[in-house]
């Protein structure tokens, strides 16, 4: 039986258990991890990973988290990468 999260979700096919390398991405609740899922991708992700969560998310919710997220020495990369897929008209 399929759980209701498993419904919503982007196509893990086109994401690497090497980026999520701490947890099991069936098990991943992408409405409820929606921040932890951006982070991790745009921090550590390929760029085909980061097109799949931007074409996923969507460029609103995407400049929503960027509005909130609290850049530090170890994630300075990730707000970058969030602003040229931001920018980026074809999303």
């Amino acid at each position: 039986m399929e759980t209701a999260h498993a419904t919503y979700q982007p196509d893990i096919n086109r994401l690497s258990q090497v980026t999520f390398w701490d947890t099991t991405l069936s098990r991943i609740d992408w409405r409820k991890h929606a921040d932890y899922v951006i982070e991790r991708v745009f921090g550590y992700g390929t760029d085909d990973e980061r097109r799949c969560i931007a074409d996923f998310y969507g460029k609103e919710r995407l400049a929503e988290f960027r509005r909130k997220f609290r850049e530090n020495a170890f994630n300075s990369h990730v707000k970058e990468n969030l602003n040229s897929y931001i920018s980026d008209a074809s999303l």
